[in-house]
């Protein structure tokens, strides 16, 4: 009986030393690595993204629950609209403007190029306009000036997409020449 208990309690520790040993949980880098060298609306990574943004809603880790939404918008082709609404969502409730400004960017370049819905492309555009114009970040700015300026152009609206062509050239030839996108 001593020798059964003896081997059974041996046996329990091995085997709780063993499952914990093979139950270690991947960090976000290791998750996204194995997706994030794939093209673009390749259905393949998914099955990892879920992985990731499984992992960040548990762990409450909001960048990267936007971050995993994003990803989600590139791979899923066929639900590309709602990983884009989920990113807008989790940057308006935990993001900056950046991240709002960029998400509705997002959001307007899959209807402009996907659906060519230009319409509702201009619309996301707008949004992404609004909170760009209060950041920081210029480039991001006058990005999105540039693609109100090419669905402008879609439109028919020529005068006003030519103003936001004229605004990125100055800003993007001054910013060349001091060496700042090179």
């Amino acid at each position: 009986m001593k020798k059964c208990y003896c081997f059974l309690m041996l046996f329990s520790f091995l085997s709780q030393f063993t499952f914990s040993q093979s139950k270690k949980e991947k960090t976000f880098e290791e998750i996204r690595k194995k997706y994030e060298m794939k093209t673009i609306d390749d259905i393949s990574a998914m099955s990892d993204v879920r992985i990731f943004i499984q992992k960040a809603k548990d762990e409450a880790n909001f960048s990267k629950l936007i971050q995993g939404f994003r990803d989600g918008r590139q791979f899923d082709i066929k639900h590309k609209i709602s990983y884009a609404d989920s990113a807008i969502a989790a940057s308006i409730k935990y993001g900056t403007k950046d991240d709002i400004s960029n998400d509705h960017l997002s959001k307007g370049i899959i209807y402009y190029f996907y659906h060519k819905n230009y319409k509702l492309a201009l619309d996301e555009y707008l949004k992404a306009y609004v909170f760009s114009k209060r950041s920081d970040d210029q480039y991001l700015h006058h990005k999105v000036i540039y693609h109100l300026g090419v669905v402008k152009l879609h439109l028919g609206y020529y005068e006003e997409a030519q103003e936001h062509f004229d605004a990125c050239v100055a800003y993007y030839g001054k910013n060349t020449e001091l060496g700042l996108h090179s």
